[in-house]
């Protein structure tokens, strides 16, 4: 099991950033609860993803986002593992290991509270699927 987006895993963690743009999947998650072009430009130029985090807490937040917010995750950890060959071959390099985003932050969504042990692991679920949907493309 590999139980922490960490170290030789961090490539994992939304805040990774891609390496062609810069910008991580925590950028464009959190723009995309914005209701305005402002603010999606404001959360999108922040310097690094936990920026980018922080940013998301301060703009308005469209209406639908608690159910929309699934969907837009998995399709930017779409474009993370699909359009970069590299990011795609680390995915698959994780075999057929459990992810689990621990954490002590106390995320119980996305990830588990490594305290507790408690949590839901989406962030972890959608990685699994996203690499046994690449598998089968090989």
């Amino acid at each position: 099991m590999i139980n922490s987006f960490t170290g030789k895993y961090s490539f994992l963690s939304n805040m990774y950033p891609h390496s062609a743009i810069g910008k991580s999947v925590e950028h464009y998650f959190q723009a995309a609860k914005s209701t305005s072009a402002e603010d999606y430009q404001y959360v999108v130029d922040a310097v690094d993803g936990y920026e980018a985090r922080a940013r998301g807490k301060k703009i308005l937040m469209r209406d639908d986002w608690l159910e929309c917010r699934k969907d837009v995750m998995f399709n930017e950890l779409e474009v993370k593992f699909y359009v970069y060959p590299s990011m795609q071959k680390m995915l698959l390099d994780t075999n057929d290991e459990e992810l689990v985003e621990g954490n002590t932050w106390g995320d119980r969504y996305w990830g588990v509270d490594v305290r507790t042990g408690i949590g839901e692991n989406k962030l972890g679920k959608m990685l699994m699927q996203i690499r046994e949907e690449l598998k089968c493309k090989q």
